[in-house]
């Protein structure tokens, strides 16, 4: 290349070249990278691609909820007094970790995902004025729940008596689905995680004159992990009257913890 030119074509060459690559100021000679020109990678752009959130306690202060740019970070919630009512397992100040994504800042996507318990929430706005909404977007947090395999039966379901040593402490969960045989079908019902669930549930016949409710009490034997199926009572409806009886061959093929 400058074999071809004169001394000073060269100079005025390297001179350009040296204009063109130092686009930044005093400090630092390119600019930084952003969406619109190319540059340098910030600190904080190296950190976003290698999978670190942005470590930053007061991103409420700085920015309105809808106003925080796209980016992951470490922060706490404060946004409850901006219009953006809490989740009911949360308190102010919170630990989060919270994503946020988009086509611009009207048509944003929001993830958090809560430390203390892992929780999963987001909300998403699509409209022109960024505020929230839209479409059929909802402006408080939707809930992502998260389902957790505690027990499976092994050769056979679970009977009358029979213990159940569970995957995890049903207190990590709001609710519990069981999965439970009778009555020639299968039925799968939801309780409240308390500490000795009870279901209670209802069926109807397919053919013959006959209607049933069925309670089960299940007993925390330790630690919330061992679960024990102590009791079923069943109560059949029939046109001749109705009867109660224990025992009736009901039994549990699976739990899943849900939160």
């Amino acid at each position: 290349m400058f074999e071809n030119m004169t001394r000073d074509q060269a100079i005025d060459h390297m001179l350009e070249q040296f204009a063109i690559h130092s686009d930044g100021d005093d400090q630092q000679a390119h600019v930084i990278a952003t969406e619109r020109n190319a540059g340098f990678a910030s600190p904080e752009t190296v950190a976003l691609a290698t999978g670190h959130l942005l470590k930053d306690n007061y991103l409420n202060e700085k920015y309105d909820f809808w106003d925080i740019p796209f980016g992951s970070y470490a922060t706490v919630y404060g946004w409850a007094d901006n219009g953006i009512p809490l989740p009911d397992t949360m308190v102010p100040g919170d630990l989060i970790n919270l994503y946020v994504s988009g086509e611009d800042n009207r048509r944003k996507v929001y993830v958090m995902v809560v430390q203390k318990n892992g929780s999963i929430w987001y909300l998403n706005t699509s409209q022109n004025t960024g505020q929230g909404g839209g479409n059929s977007n909802s402006t408080v947090w939707k809930y992502i729940p998260q389902t957790t395999i505690l027990w499976t039966q092994d050769s056979s379901p679970a009977s009358v008596g029979q213990n159940m040593n569970l995957a995890a402490s049903t207190r990590r969960f709001r609710r519990l689905r069981f999965t439970i045989n009778g009555i020639g079908t299968q039925f799968v019902i939801e309780t409240p995680a308390v500490d000795n669930p009870v279901i209670v549930f209802s069926a109807v016949a397919g053919s013959i004159n006959e209607s049933y409710q069925v309670r089960i009490n299940l007993e925390m034997v330790r630690d919330n992990i061992v679960l024990k199926f102590s009791k079923c009572r069943l109560v059949t409806h029939k046109t001749t009257g109705t009867t109660f009886s224990d025992d009736t061959g009901f039994t549990i093929a699976g739990i899943e913890g849900i939160y």
